[in-house]
């Protein structure tokens, strides 16, 4: 996976994902700690799908909190975090979307359309779909394109001089 053409944004994500599952003392990075990474964004797109589709933030949270808390906890010091073949998946899943949107770059819609497109995942089980997500995305970005990692103006309502 080439991280070089992720947005800043998505970059920033699996960051935050990476930390999450640290702090849990999850050894895997799971679609889960990533999702909630992604709703934790409160300048990017994530969010204004999410209130598009109509989907209840904090249930997300919750549903998010209560899967992340099955997961096993290891203890220790020295511990390395690994990407899980879910989430591997999720983001072989995401750089399939951008090409498939035309986009140069892997960003935050990505990234959430292939969190809903798992099938063990939290967006499937609250019935979210990637059908109503590209919807929701033609009326917020319209015909823009991600062509690079940052995305000053892109899109005017979500673009605040940081990428996506």
């Amino acid at each position: 996976m080439r991280f070089d053409k992720f947005t800043i944004k998505s970059q920033e994500a699996v960051r935050a994902a990476q930390e999450k599952a640290a702090e849990m003392g999850h050894q895997a990075i799971e679609p889960e700690h990533l999702l909630l990474a992604l709703v934790a964004q409160q300048d990017g797109v994530v969010l204004p799908l999410l209130q598009k589709l109509g989907v209840n933030l904090d249930m997300v949270k919750q549903v998010a909190e209560a899967e992340m808390n099955r997961f096993p906890k290891v203890e220790g010091a020295g511990t390395q975090a690994y990407i899980s073949p879910r989430m591997k998946e999720i983001l072989e899943v995401s750089w399939k979307e951008a090409r498939h949107l035309k986009d140069e770059y892997v960003s935050t819609e990505h990234l959430f359309i292939a969190i809903a497109e798992d099938s063990k995942g939290v967006l499937h089980q609250m019935g979210v779909k990637k059908d109503e997500i590209l919807k929701a995305l033609a009326d917020i970005r319209g015909n823009h394109r991600v062509a690079g990692p940052l995305l000053r103006g892109v899109v005017p309502a979500l673009s605040r001089g940081k990428g996506r």
